[in-house]
Formats: C-alpha cells, sequence, structure tokens
C-alpha cells in the first residue's frame, strides 16, 4: 500500500501530515506516520494485535486520544507498531487494532522516540479528496 503521510520539522519537534479516503484511513496514516518517525517500520513484524480504545469530543480530541493511547504502548509496554485498523469510529468513540511487536534492540532501529502528542497545529478536516490531518509530536 502506498505511504499515505508525509514528516515536515518544525523548531524543536516533528509534524505528521495524513490522507486517506476516510475518516479512519486518515486516522490509520497518522498512526504509521508517528511510529515511522520512530522506527524503522520494515524490520518491524505484525505478530501481535492489540486492541485500542479512544474517547474524544471531537474529531482532532479522538485523534490524539488515539495516537496517545498507541505512545502509551511504546513507552510502557516496549511495543514496535507496524499496521492500524480502525475497525469503529463514531460518537466521539473509537475503536482499534494495531499491530506490532516487542522492541528487540538486535533487529529494530529506533530512530526518534516521540515524548508527547501535542495540541500545536492540530487538525483534522473533511476535503474534496476524504480526510486530512496533522499533527506535531514532542520529541
Amino acid at each position: 500500500m502506498a505511504k499515505r503521510y508525509n514528516t515536515f520539522g518544525t523548531t524543536a519537534d516533528v509534524g505528521v501530515e495524513s490522507w486517506g479516503d476516510s475518516l479512519p484511513e486518515a486516522f490509520e496514516a497518522q498512526a504509521e506516520g508517528m511510529f515511522d518517525v520512530m522506527a524503522e517500520l520494515p524490520g518491524v513484524r505484525p505478530v501481535e494485535d492489540f486492541k485500542i480504545g479512544a474517547e474524544g469530543t471531537d474529531d482532532e480530541t479522538l485523534l490524539v486520544a488515539f495516537l496517545n493511547e498507541l505512545l502509551f504502548l511504546f513507552d510502557a509496554r516496549g511495543v514496535l507498531l507496524r499496521e492500524f485498523e480502525v475497525v469503529e469510529i463514531g460518537g466521539g468513540k473509537l475503536k482499534a487494532v494495531a499491530r506490532g511487536e516487542k522492541i528487540d534492540t538486535l533487529r529494530h532501529v529506533i530512530k526518534t522516540p516521540v515524548k508527547a502528542v501535542t495540541y500545536h497545529m492540530l487538525k483534522v478536516e473533511k476535503t474534496p479528496e476524504g480526510y486530512k490531518t496533522r499533527v506535531v509530536y514532542d520529541i
């Protein structure tokens, strides 16, 4: 599948813009972009499933909550994620499955760990082509 995100630099952070035909696709691409900032994704095997739940008051806060749940898996459980599937979204709630594996320092290349998902320049928008998101990460 073609990459559906681009990274951009800011003064001390890194940003990811993502897109998709649907809101779930744009969220999935943003999650992939966040993990691409953190590690070399081709070396990550999608061998374990992780169920994700998130809530927000609007699309922007829902996206941040989703990404924070994924970042928690990286920080607390030492997991790198490579594949993301939003299985349900609506009413300020999201359910997803992320696939990846425990970090193996002999195989995985860690690039730039993300410290936090920020609200700076945060955007989720409907476009004629589908949906776009923009998130800046504190690194």
